[in-house]
């Protein structure tokens, strides 16, 4: 048995290139953005307001400290976590020093949270946070 489904590509037979457009929110009032050019949309030629950012990441430097558990394991590794749960880091570490790395994380975020484990069954998984 054979099926065959088609679809149309089209539509945009109409006015505006066949773009839908969302109607406005009566609950919110639109304010356009302030306009160095007006009827420009160009990022250069619109001003961004007094506290206006485009910066939504900031670099910072974190450091774990595997250098004050001791474990019994051989091989030692290092997990590095947003508080959201993303992974930023998970790697093997040297286990007699402390671990550094440069991370990029949303700006406002005010901690993260690390793991530090062997592949020994005999050593506990140490659980801390850093604060940024």
């Amino acid at each position: 048995m054979l099926t065959v489904l088609t679809a149309c590509g089209g539509g945009g037979g109409g006015e505006g290139g066949g773009a839908v457009q969302p109607p406005p929110s009566p609950s919110t009032p639109a304010s356009p953005a302030p306009q160095t050019v007006p009827g420009s949309s160009l990022l250069k030629d619109n001003a961004p307001g007094a506290s206006g950012r485009y910066d939504n990441f900031a670099s910072e430097q974190v450091t774990v400290p595997v250098d004050r558990h001791a474990f019994s394991g051989r091989r030692v590794f290092v997990k590095v976590a947003s508080p959201d749960g993303q992974v930023l880091f998970l790697g093997e570490v040297a286990p007699a020093l402390p671990f550094s790395l440069q991370v990029q994380v949303p700006v406002g975020t005010a901690r993260l949270a690390y793991e530090i484990f062997s592949e020994s069954s005999l050593d506990q998984i140490v659980f801390g946070e850093i604060a940024l």
